[in-house]
């Protein structure tokens, strides 16, 4: 997490110190707020009592939060398809709707029959459909193996019967 979202998060740990101390003292319940920690007594646990011990706690369930939050999704699984299965392949971004199901890096191959041998028994595995590896410059830096999001495409029209 980024320092900028650390400060954020503490002053909004802070701000809620405050809100309990300000509630707390509304019924007359704290007697004084020392460096961000709640020191009262009566009914707020019994005794004199200190909030610090809340810090932590907080800040970690908040942390989680943030990070659950800011996880990446989980790709959707599919069946396996059998080793060697027949990818499709493109170096144009295809205009089906499909799905990425992964992104290979590539040591910079020359030939798309290079990325396919390289990357199909993973693709395969992965249930893909095709493999999009765009050529940059003289060689393959990356291939993404493609789910695709629709049904097959029909089969071509039989010409019409001659008259």
């Amino acid at each position: 997490m980024s320092s900028g979202a650390a400060h954020a998060l503490e002053s909004w740990y802070r701000r809620l110190v405050v809100k309990i101390a300000n509630a707390a003292e509304a019924g007359g319940q704290v007697s004084e707020l020392v460096d961000g920690a709640v020191v009262g007594r009566g009914s707020i646990g019994g005794g004199r009592v200190i909030w610090r011990w809340m810090r932590a706690p907080l800040l970690t369930a908040a942390l989680a939060v943030v990070g659950m939050a800011c996880a990446p999704a989980a790709p959707p699984r599919f069946p396996a398809k059998p080793p060697g299965c027949a990818l499709e392949t493109t170096s144009t971004r295809p205009e089906r709707p499909f799905i990425e199901l992964e992104t290979f890096n590539l040591p910079s191959l020359e030939s798309m029959r290079d990325v396919v041998r390289l990357v199909q028994a993973r693709a395969c595995q992965g249930g893909a459909d095709a493999i999009y590896a765009p050529k940059s410059g003289r060689g393959y830096g990356y291939a993404i193996a493609l789910k695709w999001n629709d049904p097959a495409p029909p089969p071509p029209a039989a010409p019409p019967p001659a008259p």
